[in-house]
Formats: structure tokens, sequence, C-alpha cells
């Protein structure tokens, strides 16, 4: 939802930002890659296109959890 709020507008309030650094924190993503997947929904919401080409990182197959 804030993430929803922030593309409809092309901007994200100091709510929605606190809103998405918990969801960040909680789903386990860099930093890095959640301000990469705001950048490219505000993008697409605004009526651009997908500049970044975004592709999700891929899970190490060697990992262990």
């Amino acid at each position: 939802a804030a993430l929803e709020g922030a593309a409809e507008d092309g901007g994200v309030t100091s709510t929605e930002r606190a809103i998405l650094e918990r969801l960040r924190e909680q789903l386990g993503l860099e930093d890095a890659v959640a301000r990469l997947l705001e950048t490219e929904v505000t993008a697409v919401a605004l009526g651009g296109s997908s500049s970044q080409g975004f592709r999700a990182p891929q899970p190490d197959p060697e990992a262990r959890d």
C-alpha cells in the first residue's frame, strides 16, 4: 500500500518511507534492491517505462540457510 501511494503521486511521504523501510527489513531486502524496486514501480506508475531493467537477484543454489 505504501508503494502504491508513492506511485500515485510520484513521491514518498515520511510515513510511506517508514512503512517501506520496515517491510524491507522484514523481507531481508538489501537497501539497494528496495530502492531499485521503488524507482521501477514509481516510473511505470507515472507513465514511463522501466528504465533500469530490474532483474531480481537469483538465489544461490549452493547457499545453505
